[in-house]
Parts: C-alpha cells; structure tokens; sequence
C-alpha cells in the first residue's frame, strides 16, 4: 500500500510540476500576445496555475503517507529552483522594485492562511511562535535591503557571493546553540560547499571599483541578515511548537508583507514609479513555490540535521537551476561554474556519509 502511494504521489507531482513550470514559462509571451483584456488573461492563467499547484500539492502528501511523513527537502529544493526559474523569468521589470516583492509575500500570507486548520488559532498563536514569526520577517526584508546596498557599493557579483554565504550563521547556531555535531567528513563537505559556492558566484579576474569592496561592513551585513533570516527555520524548529508551524509562517510572510508595502511607499514617494500589475502576477508565480520552499525547509529540519540541511539544499537548488537554465535559456555554465559543481558533488558524497 505504501509503494503504491509513494508511486502515485510521485506521478501527480511529476504531472503537477511539469505544468506549473509549462504555465509559467508560457505566461509572458501568453500575456504579451493576448487580445483578450490582460485582467482577464492573468486570471485564467492563474486559475490555472492554482489548479496544476493542487495536483503538485496532492501528490506530495500522497508521497509522504507512502513514506511515513517524512522528508522534504528534496521538494524544498525544487520549490526553491522553480523560485528562482520564476523571478529569471520576470527579471527587468520597469515598475516599482518592491512590486514583485509585495506580490510575492501577499501569496505566501494567503497559502498560509489557507493552510491553517483552524482560523482561531491566528488569536491563540503563543508569544515564541509570534516573535519568531515577527524576528524572521524582519530578517527577510533586512536581508534584501542590505543585500540591494551591497550590489550598488560592492557589484552584484561580490554581493550575491556573500549573501550565499550566510549558509555559515544557520551552520555555527546549529553547532554553537542546539549541540549538532558534525564529524570530520561532513565539515570537510561543508567546507567544499563554501568554495563550491564562492566559485560559482564570483568571475574569474573580475575586480571591484578600487581593487576591494567599497564596504566590508555592509557585505558583513549581507550574510549575518541573509544567514539570518535562513537560520530561523531552525530556531523555530528547535523553541516552536510543531502544531504551529503554519501559524508561523503567517506571522513571518505578513510582517514581511507590511514592512515590504511600506517600502513600496517610499519608493514611490521618491521615484513616482508605481507598482504595475504584471509585478504582482509575477509576485505571485514567485510567491508560491517560495511558501512551499520555506515550509518544506522547516520539514527536512524537523528529520534531519542542520548541518546537512542547509548545505544540502543550498547545493541542490544551484545544481538544478544551472541544469534547468542550460535546457530552458541556454546558459552555458563556465569552467568555474563547471568546477563548483564537481565541489558540489563531491560533498554531496561526504556529507551523507
């Protein structure tokens, strides 16, 4: 019974995901070629969109029946590609910078509201639940601001490659405050996943202005905000209440829902730009594989150690957005690229070990 659960689970989400990633690819050109008025064309894509996410969603409970709740952070890997598949996809945008933002934290709240077994339970959350919730939004929108700084001051290049090395804060606050211990082979993979990362990140010769960062605090800033803001997932999962785990994420994507708005207020204020509603479409394909890559994060941590986790889904997202980039956009990876990814599967190998 179980084989056959996990093999049907297995098909609803490989037919699920197939047209999810279909819809999305297809969006722009579909909106761009419609004469059909574009609320109308968004709404049916959406209705769509929500249907193929049912089926994808119906399938992995399915799956985790066949294989006793467990898991998870192979899916989180696959919401957390098709999430940046998406916002590749929606790169340029002309409007207000924090329209897909907003877009992207409004669907995260309502998934989360809808997720939520019982509706009362948004008034009887405990206080641990609802400060974890407010701290990880904070974090998250702290993240992006300092990360947005960084890429004016210190180049994209450098900023991006910091920013993924805020895998270290959710690494040392497994180690240093919940008592995980890595043995010698796993922190030797860990250590191939930080080169891995820098390699992938960063050009060869590439030079900042001047010869060096602009501002090393504001780098500095980028991991501990962005490190941080991962790094929640594991604090909840070790003080939280595992009954309000969606509650949670309730509280984290509606502060960050708020203070993104504001944000998009102050934008406007400076610039007169507006927030377009092609923005908000594209925040909402974002927002859902988002949720789902955060909350299947939170399942993989409740089975697995820290010190695998992170790395492994770290890892596992770069390695299928570069295989999925090369089939769908062409991008060819370089010989830096190419050596990370056999850093990548080297410490793979070392990390289950």
């Amino acid at each position: 019974m179980h084989k056959l659960l996990r093999a049907l689970g297995a098909l609803l989400m490989a037919a699920g995901g197939y047209l999810i990633l279909s819809t999305l690819l297809s969006l722009v050109p579909l909106i761009r070629e419609s004469r059909a008025p574009l609320w109308l064309t968004l709404t049916v894509a959406l209705l769509f969109l929500a249907a193929f996410v049912g089926l994808f969603f119906g399938g992995w409970r399915l799956f985790r029946r066949g294989t006793g709740e467990q898991g998870g952070s192979e899916f989180a890997i696959l919401s957390s590609a098709s999430m940046a598949l998406v916002l590749k996809l929606f790169r340029g945008q002309r409007g207000n910078r924090y329209g897909l933002l907003l877009g992207n934290y409004l669907t995260c709240v309502l998934i989360a509201l809808l997720s939520l077994p019982d509706r009362g339970q948004i008034l009887r959350g405990s206080p641990t639940t609802l400060l974890l919730g407010l701290g990880a939004g904070v974090l998250f929108v702290a993240g992006l601001i300092t990360l947005q700084s960084s890429v004016r001051l210190n180049g994209a290049t450098l900023s991006a490659a910091f920013a993924k090395l805020g895998l270290l804060v959710s690494l040392a606050l497994s180690v240093l405050c919940f008592g995980e211990r890595p043995g010698l082979l796993q922190l030797l993979g860990i250590l191939l996943v930080l080169a891995a990362l820098v390699l992938i990140h960063t050009k060869g010769g590439e030079k900042s202005e001047g010869g060096a960062p602009r501002s090393l605090s504001l780098l500095l800033l980028t991991l501990l905000a962005g490190g941080g803001a991962d790094a929640m997932a594991k604090v909840f999962e070790q003080l939280g209440r595992p009954e309000e785990d969606r509650l949670y994420f309730l509280y984290l994507f509606l502060t960050a829902a708020l203070l993104t708005g504001l944000l998009a207020l102050l934008e406007r204020r400076r610039s007169g730009k507006r927030i377009l509603l092609r923005e908000l479409a594209a925040g909402v394909a974002v927002g859902v594989p988002n949720y789902f890559s955060s909350y299947l994060l939170l399942l993989a941590l409740e089975q697995l150690p820290a010190f695998l986790v992170y790395p492994v889904f770290s890892t596992g997202t770069i390695l299928l957005v570069l295989l999925l980039s090369a089939l769908l956009f062409r991008e060819r990876p370089g010989r830096r690229q190419l050596l990370g990814i056999l850093l990548i599967l080297g410490a793979l190998v070392l990390l289950n070990v």
